[in-house]
Protein backbone atom coordinates (compact mmCIF):
# COMPACT_ATOMS: atom_id res chain seq x y z
CA UNK A 1 0.00 0.00 0.00
CA UNK A 2 2.87 2.56 1.02
CA UNK A 3 4.45 1.68 -2.42
CA UNK A 4 1.56 2.40 -4.50
CA UNK A 5 0.94 5.57 -2.52
CA UNK A 6 4.64 6.63 -2.99
CA UNK A 7 4.33 6.07 -6.96
CA UNK A 8 0.90 7.56 -7.24
CA UNK A 9 3.16 10.85 -5.62
CA UNK A 10 5.88 10.31 -8.12
CA UNK A 11 3.44 9.91 -10.98
CA UNK A 12 1.83 13.45 -9.91
CA UNK A 13 5.19 14.66 -9.89
CA UNK A 14 5.53 13.47 -13.54
CA UNK A 15 1.98 15.47 -14.43
CA UNK A 16 3.35 18.49 -12.53
CA UNK A 17 6.51 18.11 -14.16
CA UNK A 18 4.54 18.28 -18.21
CA UNK A 19 3.20 21.01 -16.85
CA UNK A 20 5.97 23.34 -16.29
CA UNK A 21 7.86 22.21 -19.54
CA UNK A 22 5.01 23.08 -21.30
CA UNK A 23 4.73 26.67 -19.06
CA UNK A 24 8.74 26.95 -19.22
CA UNK A 25 8.33 26.33 -23.14
CA UNK A 26 5.85 28.56 -23.78
CA UNK A 27 7.58 31.85 -21.72
CA UNK A 28 10.74 30.59 -23.80
CA UNK A 29 9.66 30.80 -26.67
CA UNK A 30 7.30 33.95 -26.25
CA UNK A 31 10.57 35.88 -24.58
CA UNK A 32 12.45 34.60 -27.67
CA UNK A 33 9.69 36.02 -30.23
CA UNK A 34 9.66 39.27 -28.21
CA UNK A 35 13.67 39.62 -28.64
CA UNK A 36 12.84 39.05 -32.36
CA UNK A 37 14.63 35.47 -32.41
CA UNK A 38 13.51 33.19 -35.16
CA UNK A 39 11.91 30.11 -34.74
CA UNK A 40 10.64 27.29 -36.15
CA UNK A 41 8.43 24.35 -35.48
CA UNK A 42 11.61 22.42 -35.83
CA UNK A 43 12.56 24.37 -32.31
CA UNK A 44 9.20 23.55 -30.82
CA UNK A 45 9.52 19.84 -31.45
CA UNK A 46 13.18 19.24 -30.84
CA UNK A 47 12.17 21.34 -27.57
CA UNK A 48 9.32 19.28 -26.23
CA UNK A 49 10.67 15.92 -27.81
CA UNK A 50 13.60 17.00 -25.45
CA UNK A 51 11.39 17.72 -22.66
CA UNK A 52 9.01 14.27 -23.09
CA UNK A 53 11.95 12.37 -23.09
CA UNK A 54 13.47 13.40 -20.06
CA UNK A 55 10.25 12.94 -18.14
CA UNK A 56 9.86 9.76 -19.68
CA UNK A 57 13.30 8.71 -18.74
CA UNK A 58 12.12 10.05 -14.85
CA UNK A 59 8.78 8.13 -14.78
CA UNK A 60 10.69 4.62 -15.88
CA UNK A 61 13.04 5.59 -13.00
CA UNK A 62 10.35 5.82 -10.66
CA UNK A 63 8.57 2.76 -11.99
CA UNK A 64 12.21 1.27 -11.26
CA UNK A 65 12.44 2.01 -7.96
CA UNK A 66 9.15 1.31 -7.23
CA UNK A 67 9.83 -2.24 -8.65
CA UNK A 68 12.60 -2.33 -6.37
CA UNK A 69 10.68 -1.61 -3.11
CA UNK A 70 7.99 -4.25 -4.33
CA UNK A 71 10.58 -6.67 -4.44
CA UNK A 72 12.05 -5.94 -1.23
CA UNK A 73 9.26 -6.20 0.89
CA UNK A 74 8.12 -9.18 -1.17
CA UNK A 75 11.56 -10.88 -0.26
CA UNK A 76 11.08 -9.49 3.76
CA UNK A 77 7.49 -11.35 3.70
CA UNK A 78 8.96 -14.58 2.63
CA UNK A 79 11.77 -14.24 4.79
CA UNK A 80 8.99 -13.76 8.00
CA UNK A 81 6.93 -16.59 6.88
CA UNK A 82 10.21 -18.90 6.64
CA UNK A 83 11.37 -18.03 10.09
CA UNK A 84 8.13 -18.66 11.36
CA UNK A 85 7.95 -21.91 8.80
CA UNK A 86 11.04 -23.02 10.67
CA UNK A 87 10.12 -21.65 14.35
CA UNK A 88 7.11 -23.69 13.97
CA UNK A 89 8.42 -26.96 13.75
CA UNK A 90 9.63 -26.78 17.69
CA UNK A 91 6.54 -27.37 18.60
CA UNK A 92 5.17 -29.79 15.90
CA UNK A 93 4.63 -33.42 17.84
CA UNK A 94 7.84 -35.34 16.55
CA UNK A 95 9.97 -32.18 18.21
CA UNK A 96 7.50 -32.32 21.20
CA UNK A 97 8.31 -35.89 22.01
CA UNK A 98 11.95 -35.15 21.23
CA UNK A 99 11.98 -32.00 23.56
CA UNK A 100 10.27 -34.31 26.06
CA UNK A 101 13.09 -36.76 26.40
CA UNK A 102 15.58 -34.38 26.26
CA UNK A 103 14.25 -32.74 29.24
CA UNK A 104 13.99 -35.70 31.06
CA UNK A 105 17.56 -36.75 30.44
CA UNK A 106 18.44 -33.00 31.48
CA UNK A 107 16.69 -33.43 34.99
CA UNK A 108 18.52 -36.89 35.69
CA UNK A 109 20.71 -35.63 38.47
CA UNK A 110 23.46 -38.41 37.50
CA UNK A 111 23.37 -36.67 33.67
CA UNK A 112 23.28 -33.40 35.11
CA UNK A 113 26.61 -33.95 37.55
CA UNK A 114 28.20 -35.31 34.15
CA UNK A 115 27.35 -32.32 32.26
CA UNK A 116 28.64 -29.88 34.79
CA UNK A 117 31.52 -31.75 35.41
CA UNK A 118 34.25 -31.99 32.48
CA UNK A 119 36.27 -34.76 33.54
CA UNK A 120 33.32 -36.58 33.74
CA UNK A 121 31.99 -36.01 30.61
CA UNK A 122 33.04 -38.88 29.07
CA UNK A 123 30.56 -40.93 30.81
CA UNK A 124 27.41 -38.96 29.80
CA UNK A 125 28.97 -39.94 26.39
CA UNK A 126 29.33 -43.68 27.34
CA UNK A 127 25.72 -43.14 28.45
CA UNK A 128 24.25 -41.80 25.42
CA UNK A 129 26.55 -44.97 23.47
CA UNK A 130 24.29 -47.20 25.47
CA UNK A 131 21.22 -45.37 25.18
CA UNK A 132 20.92 -44.93 21.45
CA UNK A 133 17.25 -43.59 21.56
CA UNK A 134 17.81 -40.74 24.06
CA UNK A 135 21.38 -40.17 22.26
CA UNK A 136 19.23 -39.58 18.80
CA UNK A 137 16.54 -37.73 20.74
CA UNK A 138 19.31 -35.10 22.07
CA UNK A 139 21.39 -34.98 18.35
CA UNK A 140 18.63 -34.12 17.20
CA UNK A 141 17.71 -31.01 19.40
CA UNK A 142 21.35 -29.86 18.76
CA UNK A 143 20.96 -30.33 14.75
CA UNK A 144 17.51 -28.11 15.13
CA UNK A 145 19.35 -25.38 16.90
CA UNK A 146 22.14 -25.76 14.60
CA UNK A 147 19.81 -25.28 11.34
CA UNK A 148 18.19 -22.27 13.31
CA UNK A 149 21.79 -20.71 14.22
CA UNK A 150 23.11 -21.61 10.64
CA UNK A 151 19.88 -19.85 8.60
CA UNK A 152 20.06 -16.81 11.12
CA UNK A 153 24.28 -16.28 11.14
CA UNK A 154 23.43 -16.27 7.12
CA UNK A 155 21.24 -13.84 7.17
CA UNK A 156 18.27 -16.13 5.60
CA UNK A 157 15.70 -15.79 8.38
CA UNK A 158 14.38 -12.70 10.65
CA UNK A 159 16.98 -11.86 13.02
CA UNK A 160 14.46 -10.38 15.52
CA UNK A 161 12.02 -13.00 14.93
CA UNK A 162 14.54 -15.37 16.08
CA UNK A 163 16.18 -13.54 18.65
CA UNK A 164 12.91 -12.78 20.55
CA UNK A 165 11.70 -16.99 20.39
CA UNK A 166 14.92 -18.51 20.96
CA UNK A 167 17.48 -16.45 22.58
CA UNK A 168 16.32 -18.07 26.39
CA UNK A 169 16.37 -21.10 25.32
CA UNK A 170 19.59 -21.45 22.87
CA UNK A 171 20.58 -20.29 26.25
CA UNK A 172 19.92 -22.27 28.51
CA UNK A 173 20.33 -25.43 26.20
CA UNK A 174 23.97 -24.00 25.90
CA UNK A 175 25.09 -23.56 29.36
CA UNK A 176 23.96 -27.28 30.54
CA UNK A 177 25.18 -28.87 27.18
CA UNK A 178 28.55 -26.36 26.68
CA UNK A 179 31.02 -29.38 27.97
CA UNK A 180 29.59 -31.62 25.93
CA UNK A 181 29.77 -29.65 22.95
CA UNK A 182 33.37 -28.81 23.40
CA UNK A 183 33.66 -32.91 24.27
CA UNK A 184 32.17 -33.54 20.57
CA UNK A 185 34.09 -30.51 19.15
CA UNK A 186 37.14 -32.29 20.03
CA UNK A 187 36.63 -35.44 17.37
CA UNK A 188 34.10 -33.27 15.14
CA UNK A 189 35.26 -29.39 15.30
CA UNK A 190 32.30 -28.74 13.43
CA UNK A 191 29.47 -30.02 15.70
CA UNK A 192 27.31 -27.57 16.34
CA UNK A 193 29.32 -24.38 15.68
CA UNK A 194 26.71 -21.84 14.66
CA UNK A 195 24.61 -22.94 17.08
CA UNK A 196 27.59 -22.16 20.09
CA UNK A 197 28.73 -18.93 17.86
CA UNK A 198 25.37 -17.61 17.70
CA UNK A 199 24.60 -18.65 21.82
CA UNK A 200 28.33 -16.91 23.10
CA UNK A 201 26.94 -13.25 20.81
CA UNK A 202 24.04 -13.22 22.66
CA UNK A 203 26.07 -14.14 26.11
CA UNK A 204 27.92 -11.55 25.37
CA UNK A 205 25.17 -9.29 24.40
CA UNK A 206 23.79 -9.81 27.70
CA UNK A 207 26.75 -8.51 29.65
CA UNK A 208 26.80 -5.79 27.97
CA UNK A 209 23.06 -4.66 27.99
Amino acid sequence: MKHEISLNYKIKYVWIGLICIVVFGVLLFLTLAYHDIKITLIDVITYLAGMCATLTLLYHAFSLEYQILAQKENTDLLRTKYTYDMISKWSSTDMRECVNEVRSILKDSDRLKELQDPSQIEKFAEYLKSNSKHRGYLVQTLNYFENIATMYDTNHIDHEIVKKTFKSLFISYYAVLKNYIDFRQKEYPDSWYYYEKVCKVWIENNKTA
